[in-house]
C-alpha cells in the first residue's frame, strides 16, 4: 500500500529516468505506466491493476522477461496486503496469490537468455521474498520450516552470485533492524540500508527498467525505522 511518502520517493526517483523521453519506446512506456500505477496505488485494487499492466506488457513483449518480474514482485505485495485490505476478494488467498507470484517469476526465468550473476542474484532476491511469504502463512508447521530454509537457500545464492546487489542489502538490513537485538545491530542495519539507497540511486536507467523492487522500501519506512531504532537503543544504553 502506497503512504502520502511516495511523494518523495517520486521525487528522489527522478534521478533514474532517462535523459532523453524521446527515446522511449512502446516497451519502455509500457513499464514506466505499469511501474507508476504500483507506486501511485492507493489500494488492493490499484495494486492489482499494476500487476496486470505488467503481465500485460510481458504478453505483448515476448522477448521480454521483466515484466513478469516485476508482476511476480506485486503478487507478494498483494499477499502482504490481502488481509487487511479492505477491497480484497474473499475468494482469493495469500497463498494463492504467492502460486501466481511464482508462475509470474518461472515465465520471467524462462525467457531470459544471457543469464549472468547479476540477473541469477535478482531471480534469487525475489525468489526469496516468495519463499518468505509462503512460510509466513503456511499453517503447517513443516511446511513453514521448508519454505524458510527455502528461503535461507535463495538468500545465500543471491548473494554468491552477486555480493553487491543492493537487493540483498535491503534484505539484510530490513531482518537487522526489524527488531535489532542490540544497538550494534541497528547500526550495521542502516549502514546498509544507506549503502542500497546508493546504489539505487546510481542506477543509469528508469527504475521500471531495472530489478529495483526493494528500493521504495528503503524511503517508505525502512530508514526512518531504523534511524529510530538507532536512537532509541543509543538512549537505553
Amino acid at each position: 500500500m502506497r503512504r502520502i511518502t511516495m511523494a518523495l520517493f517520486l521525487a528522489a526517483a527522478g534521478s533514474l529516468q532517462f535523459a532523453a523521453a524521446a527515446s522511449e519506446g512502446p516497451y519502455e512506456k509500457a513499464m514506466k505506466e505499469a511501474l507508476t500505477a504500483h507506486d501511485v496505488a492507493s489500494d488492493y485494487q490499484g495494486e492489482v491493476k499494476a500487476a496486470q499492466a505488467f503481465a500485460a506488457a510481458g504478453d505483448k513483449f515476448t522477448k521480454e522477461w521483466l515484466p513478469y518480474y516485476w508482476s511476480a514482485y506485486i503478487h507478494t505485495q498483494l499477499a502482504n496486503i490481502h488481509g487487511r485490505a479492505k477491497d480484497a476478494p474473499q475468494d482469493t488467498s495469500p497463498a494463492q496469490l504467492l502460486q501466481e507470484s511464482q508462475r509470474y517469476l518461472d515465465k520471467a526465468y524462462s525467457r531470459v537468455s544471457n543469464k549472468n550473476g547479476e540477473i541469477e542474484s535478482s531471480f534469487n532476491a525475489l525468489q526469496h521474498l516468495i519463499y518468505s511469504f509462503q512460510g509466513r502463512y503456511s499453517r503447517s508447521p513443516d511446511d513453514r520450516k521448508s519454505f524458510n530454509q527455502k528461503a535461507d537457500e535463495e538468500f545465500k545464492a543471491a548473494v554468491r552470485n552477486n555480493p553487491h546487489n543492493p537487493l540483498v542489502y535491503v534484505l539484510a538490513a530490513t531482518d537487522m533492524v526489524r527488531r535489532p537485538k542490540d544497538l550494534n545491530s541497528a547500526l550495521a542495519g542502516r549502514v546498509l540500508l544507506e549503502t542500497a539507497k546508493r546504489l539505487f540511486s546510481e542506477a543509469k536507467r528508469d527504475r521500471s527498467l531495472t530489478t529495483h523492487w526493494n528500493a521504495e522500501w528503503i524511503w517508505l519506512y525502512w530508514l526512518e525505522h531504523s534511524e529510530r531504532m538507532v536512537k532509541n537503543l543509543s538512549a537505553s544504553q
